[in-house]
């Protein structure tokens, strides 16, 4: 996943030896909406941006300030390239025990008491949700950490729609043929791995068997 430009990051600058009391002044000026501690945007920018633009930055900045974080579901497959539906409404992410599964609370803040505080606090960004996954496996994904191809496939399919999964499962299907590696073997084992025997019909890729 490409990061669109206009991402403002106090780690990065400090870690360069640079000051970040310029970004704090503008952000209590109103001139900088924060999508998490650390990450900001100017507020121009997060106004005037698709939502795929501000999805993308709020992954971005979730995956570089929480440590291990391993994106699951469309979240995944957005990271990955793959095109999906719509633009989620979290940044899903994969919990490691139940207790940490669920939803947190939104942290995109401005400080401001204008129309532009209006818009963006009604937008709220895009709050993390966190998803159980026993038999995850993570993998790379560029500079981010996220479930596998097939599996992020297959997990769309058992929890969204019929419309969300075929989109994911087409993108999927084309880049396991541009790799090579669209064969029975695989697919077949994944299935019968995942243990979830209920959704088994819900999404066949090509060159799977329908038991």
């Amino acid at each position: 996943m490409d990061i669109p430009p206009g991402l403002i990051e106090t780690p990065a600058i400090l870690r360069s030896g640079g000051r970040t009391d310029a970004v704090h002044s503008s952000f209590m000026a109103g001139k900088l909406v924060r999508i998490r501690r650390g990450f900001y945007v100017e507020t121009s920018k997060w106004r005037a941006a698709q939502p795929w633009i501000r999805f993308a930055w709020t992954v971005a900045a979730a995956a570089r300030a929480i440590p291990g974080l391993v994106l699951c579901r469309e979240t995944a497959a957005f990271a990955m390239g793959i095109p999906i539906l719509r633009t989620p409404s979290y940044v899903e992410c994969v919990a490691t025990s139940p207790s940490r599964s669920g939803r947190r609370r939104p942290t995109l803040s401005i400080v401001s008491a204008g129309i532009d505080a209006q818009h963006v606090l009604t937008d709220r960004g895009f709050p993390l949700r966190y998803h159980l996954h026993p038999e995850s496996t993570p993998v790379s994904l560029g500079e981010f950490v996220g479930t596998g191809l097939l599996h992020t496939a297959l997990d769309v399919a058992f929890s969204s729609t019929l419309s969300q999964s075929l989109v994911v499962a087409d993108g999927v299907a084309r880049e396991l043929w541009k790799g090579e590696s669209l064969c029975r073997g695989p697919i077949s084992w994944t299935w019968t791995g995942l243990r979830w025997p209920s959704g088994r019909t819900r999404m066949l890729l090509p060159g799977a068997e329908q038991n």
